[in-house]
């Protein structure tokens, strides 16, 4: 009796699911010893894959703040000069506007140029003419010279009045459009009358300075919001008082006398402030990344040496992992091994190089450019820059295993090539979408890892065109 012949020569060659499983067990236990070997050796050079990592972050922000710097300067004067684009090329500044109180600036120049006297340039406890508009100049002058008798602030003053000061203020207080020199009288007449002690002495602003004009129409919580602050206000203005009985200070004086005489005439006159100038200047534009925490530079390096340990040793990983699919193909299929190593190395690395060289500066500058519309300037931390910096290469390099994985579920049956042909716009979607959820949160780099996606899945299809699936003979019906 002739013995039928097995339907699959190559039975003896499969592995039990045990035999499966002590097989992963080594594996991954190479695949980590050289992970740990990789590791070891990048942390020898962490800190210098740090530094390499940031010039993509430096590159970026120096383009960005180059372009933001030529944009002001061109809308000041309509081009870039030739003299200020080394500023901006070489030494990375950017005109920025400051605002800064004149006495300070009268300060430092007085220190450079001695000739230039401070002094005799800015008083600081005098009223400013940004505290009276022209408008209001001729009531105020009338106010002051003939006051109602309910004013008492007003019949004060008048009282601490010169014969010459009346007469200045009723002149003023005719003219229907008064100029600069009327405004500039009537504050001199203010200044002069703020040096007067019995002002702040007057029993007027007693109420005042105590704190003791409460809101009283307002809701009782409000009130109480309110009086806090008016007894904080308070205080300052009794410090200021019982210090300048003491000690006499004229300038203590005239700042509190402001005070007082702005507060009593709220429609005239604008709120006290201190007055500030603005002062173009040139700043640096190189941005050190920052550490908001003391243990984050130590957890970054650790995890730059991780990734990098991955990189590193990428061939050693790559050849375990596919030798554990070796160990469950047939003799004549694991000649491809061979093949398929070298081409998933290739991918992963291309991946990596292309996020690195390639998507990282446009990515960057299109998330500047949107900070930048919303009024935001980026501050790099180290922790969340690096992380997106290190995270992402692998994830390019990860997605470009795309035409493998299309080869091996056409190697093992599930899609065929005719299927490939026809679903390739759905998987584009797929493509797509994948995309989406392994970048950031911008359309820039969702675009620059499906583009490249797409174009290997056509590769994946080539590929499975190029090394088709072996056609069994032992898989046809036996006849006797």
């Amino acid at each position: 009796m002739a013995l039928q012949p097995s339907e699959d020569l190559f039975e003896d060659t499969r592995m039990s699911f045990g035999e499966h499983l002590e097989e992963l067990r080594r594996v991954l236990m190479r695949a980590i010893a050289g992970l740990a070997i990789g590791f070891l050796v990048a942390m020898v050079f962490a800190s210098n894959i740090i530094q390499f990592l940031q010039n993509p972050l430096e590159d970026a922000i120096r383009d960005f703040n180059r372009t933001q710097a030529e944009r002001r300067i061109t809308a000041r004067v309509g081009y870039v000069p030739p003299e200020i684009r080394p500023r901006l090329d070489q030494d990375q500044l950017i005109p920025k506007k400051l605002k800064i109180e004149p006495r300070e600036l009268a300060d430092v120049l007085e220190q450079y140029y001695p000739e230039f006297s401070a002094d005799s340039t800015y008083d600081e406890f005098a009223f400013s003419p940004s505290q009276l508009e022209l408008a209001k100049v001729p009531d105020f002058a009338s106010r002051l010279a003939d006051p109602p008798e309910a004013d008492a602030v007003a019949n004060l003053l008048r009282g601490l009045m010169t014969e010459p000061h009346v007469v200045a203020l009723k002149g003023i207080a005719e003219i229907a459009e008064p100029t600069l020199e009327e405004r500039g009288q009537l504050l001199e007449v203010l200044n002069a009358l703020a040096k007067s002690p019995k002002i702040y002495q007057s029993d007027v602003f007693e109420t005042l300075i105590a704190g003791a004009d409460k809101r009283s129409a307002l809701p009782d919580w409000i009130e109480s919001s309110v009086a806090g602050f008016q007894k904080k206000d308070a205080s300052a203005l009794q410090i200021m008082k019982e210090r300048a009985n003491e000690t006499g200070d004229e300038n203590l004086i005239r700042r509190l006398n402001r005070v007082l005489i702005t507060e009593s005439f709220p429609v005239s006159l604008a709120p006290v402030q201190i007055e500030l100038v603005d002062l173009e200047v040139w700043e640096s534009t190189r941005i050190n990344t920052q550490a908001l925490k003391v243990e984050e530079s130590f957890m970054v390096w650790i995890k730059a040496a991780l990734i990098a340990g991955i990189v590193f040793s990428s061939p050693w990983i790559f050849y375990q992992i596919w030798l554990f699919v070796a160990a469950g193909l047939y003799p004549h299929e694991k000649r491809h091994i061979h093949i398929y190593l070298p081409i998933s190395l290739l991918l992963f690395l291309s991946g990596i190089l292309l996020a690195y060289f390639g998507v990282f500066k446009p990515v960057l500058m299109f998330l500047f450019a949107f900070n930048a519309s919303m009024g935001i300037d980026p501050q790099p931390r180290i922790g969340e820059w690096l992380t997106f910096v290190m995270i992402l290469p692998l994830g390019f390099g990860i997605a470009f295993q795309l035409p493998l994985v299309m080869l091996f579920l056409n190697r093992i049956g599930l899609f065929e090539v005719e299927s490939y042909m026809a679903k390739w716009r759905l998987a584009v979607l797929v493509i797509f979408v994948v995309a989406m959820f392994l970048t950031p949160a911008d359309p820039i780099s969702m675009m620059l890892l499906a583009a490249p996606l797409t174009i290997l899945y056509f590769g994946g299809i080539g590929l499975c065109r190029w090394m088709p699936r072996t056609r069994n003979p032992f898989n046809e019906a036996y006849e006797p």
